[in-house]
Parts: structure tokens; C-alpha cells; sequence
């Protein structure tokens, strides 16, 4: 994989991940606005939009550590850095309006990580991304409120308009998958990022977890 799609790649990721951000928040805010239970009254924050919410800020700032210690790896004398500053460019110079994801990605500092610690982080990713679609999901946000509430009072524990999230929320898992398949041959140190999910794979070889699941995805030839 060139940086160039490299770079392509990271900005649509990161925008699956802020829209999964937006639309969580939005739900959280519009039960905060709509329903005068939690308008009006105190309130914990036990409800599950909350964590829900948390969740998904948390994979934003995961992913963000992520492009951290990748923007300096190397393709072709390219790095991801170098790409990212070359769409800005290019946008400039076409007149195209400007692109905050673009913009914020831009401003991320290069921290430096070996390849071991981004394929973890990579996985962290992946794994976190994978409950969110799980907890996103109508059927368990109603499970949730039934613990808290009992089933008959769900209703009155909702948002109004009631707001879908599962489908933005499963974006981010996609578009993880194809980044971290496009990088799997990246690296640095003489080292490449699937010969350290192989490495963390075969600590692992007898054992049927997620996370061997989820490298055999990534490594797949």
C-alpha cells in the first residue's frame, strides 16, 4: 500500500469514528433536552447513553494515539505525515472547502512507537470498536434500560425523537479492518506490523479468543 491510499484510508476511518462520536452524543444530549426527567431533575449518570457516549470518545482518542505512531512510517520515502500535508495542499490549491477531519488529523504529534506497541494498539482498537457495535444495537440499549428501570418504564427513559446509532456505530469496524490489512505489511526497525500480530498470535495459539480472531482478519493473505 502506497502512503498516499494510506493517508485516504486514515481520513475515512477517522471520519466513521467522529460520526459514530456525533450521533452518540446526539442521543445522550437529546434525552438530556426532550425528556423532562432528565432536563429538569438531577440525575445520575447510570443511563446507558452515557457510557455509551464514553465509549465511543474513548475510540476517538485510542485512534488519534494510533496515528500517532504511524505517521512517520515509511513508504517509498513517503510518510503518512507527508501525504496528509499533500491533501491539504491539494485542496488549497483547488479551492475545495476545508476538511475539519483532514485538519485535525493534521494536527496530531508524532510520537514514537515501536511496531509491537501499535499492532497492540491497533487490536485495543479493533476490540473496543467491536463492543461499541455490540452495545449500540437497539435490542441492547432497551436491555439496559430494563436493568435500570424495569421493562414497563423504558419508555419513559428515552430520547424524543428516538435516535438510531447501530448503523454509524458499525462503520468504524469496517473501516478498521481495511486500514489495518492495508498496513499489515508497514513497519519499522525491521519489523512489520503482521510479523508482531504473528508474534502476539502465537503466544496465543491455543487459545480461541477475539483477539486471535481478529489478527487472523487482519494477516489474512
Amino acid at each position: 500500500m502506497t502512503a498516499a491510499r494510506l493517508a485516504k484510508q486514515v481520513i475515512k476511518t477517522y471520519k466513521t469514528v467522529k460520526q459514530a462520536q456525533a450521533i452518540t452524543r446526539k442521543k445522550l444530549e437529546t434525552l438530556i433536552e426532550s425528556n423532562a426527567r432528565y432536563k429538569l431533575f438531577e440525575h445520575d449518570k447510570s443511563h446507558p447513553y452515557y457510557a455509551l457516549a464514553g465509549d465511543v470518545g474513548s475510540l476517538v482518542t485510542t485512534y488519534t494515539e494510533f496515528i500517532a505512531g504511524i505517521l512517520g512510517w515509511e513508504s517509498s520515502s513517503r510518510t503518512l505525515q507527508f501525504e496528509l500535508d499533500k491533501i491539504k495542499a491539494l485542496q488549497i490549491v483547488n479551492g475545495a472547502a476545508a476538511d475539519a477531519d483532514l485538519d485535525e488529523l493534521r494536527l496530531i504529534s508524532q510520537v514514537d512507537m515501536s511496531t509491537a506497541e501499535v499492532a497492540k494498539k491497533l487490536l485495543g482498537l479493533m476490540f473496543r470498536s467491536i463492543v461499541i457495535v455490540s452495545v449500540s444495537e437497539q435490542s441492547a440499549i432497551n436491555y439496559q434500560l430494563e436493568l435500570m428501570v424495569g421493562k414497563k418504564l423504558i419508555k419513559l427513559h428515552k430520547e424524543v425523537p428516538e435516535i438510531m446509532v447501530a448503523a454509524l456505530c458499525r462503520a468504524p469496524v469496517r473501516e478498521l479492518k481495511k486500514l489495518g490489512r492495508e498496513l499489515v505489511n508497514w513497519g519499522k526497525e525491521n519489523t512489520t506490523l503482521r510479523a508482531e500480530l504473528e508474534n502476539i498470535q502465537n503466544l496465543n495459539m491455543f487459545k480461541d479468543t477475539t483477539q486471535n480472531h481478529m489478527i487472523r482478519m487482519l494477516i489474512k493473505r
